[in-house]
């Protein structure tokens, strides 16, 4: 995305990803945690879901790797290298 921060699309990711694993964290929580602001955070959230890039809702399927981010209080997630979609 042009013009935004990798530190936001950062953000941005961790927030969609804990929504869509069923483990929402209020915006100001996970902006605070990766040095952003929360009205940054809400705009491009906006932003992501207008571009309907968010990847999530494409079907890309995670599996969890047992990295465990204290600061948030959910678990990291990476690619499931095994499944095609």
């Amino acid at each position: 995305m042009n013009g935004v921060s990798p530190t936001t699309i950062a953000a941005v990711s961790v927030y969609l990803a804990a929504r869509e694993l069923g483990e929402p964290r209020a915006e100001v929580q996970v902006s605070g945690a990766l040095s952003t602001t929360d009205v940054t955070l809400r705009n491009t959230i906006k932003r992501v879901e207008r571009q309907g890039s968010n990847s999530y809702s494409q079907g890309n399927r995670y599996k969890a790797r047992g990295h465990n981010d204290t600061k948030l209080g959910i678990q990291l997630m990476q690619p499931d290298r095994g499944t095609h979609v």
